[in-house]
């Protein structure tokens, strides 16, 4: 593990926590329709899995867990891309009923950006989220606070840029 991808991978990881949480706060009705029995539980257990995936996945490192992390990703872009062929735009759902604002190809280049760093991440495996505890603690900090930092823009990206994108235009000039 050479360890030059782990801010990439625990804002990755974040992302996935961020997310899954939201979800199990304000779920959404489901973005991809599930078995019957499970309609009411979908959207809690899709969060509850990626919550368990991104903080499992944030302390072990290593090429299984960005194996992993790449699956789901996967998954997300797969989803996007089947809702935007759709016809009619949904809302995503990626956090929860945060998520307002109808699925759009941004969304798919957001959702491809974060699978690609994922690959990279089973290329160049990133070390457990511990490994910071043992370099200078002004290192550590700082990555941190880029993490939290990167993670917060990402979320910003999902909900608010497009939510600003896809805003009517008024008198023919863009809204914001």
């Amino acid at each position: 593990m050479s360890g030059w991808l782990t801010p990439v991978w625990l804002v990755l990881c974040a992302l996935l926590v961020t997310a899954g949480g939201a979800k199990l706060r304000r779920p959404q009705p489901p973005v991809v329709e599930p078995p019957a029995w499970l309609s009411g539980a979908w959207s809690p257990l899709v969060g509850a899995g990626e919550v368990i995936i991104g903080v499992a996945a944030a302390l072990v490192g290593g090429p299984v867990s960005a194996t992993l992390v790449v699956v789901v990703y996967t998954a997300f872009t797969i989803v996007v891309t089947r809702k935007l062929r759709g016809a009619r735009p949904h809302a995503c759902g990626c956090f929860g009923a945060a998520s307002t604002v109808p699925t759009s190809r941004l969304h798919l280049v957001l959702n491809g950006f974060c699978t690609a760093a994922a690959l990279a991440c089973v290329v160049s495996p990133p070390h457990p989220a511990a490994s910071l505890a043992r370099g200078p603690l002004t290192v550590s900090g700082a990555v941190l606070v880029g993490v939290a930092a990167a993670t917060a823009g990402l979320v910003a990206a999902h909900t608010l840029l497009l939510a600003v994108w896809q805003a009517p235009e008024v008198d023919g000039e863009p809204s914001w």
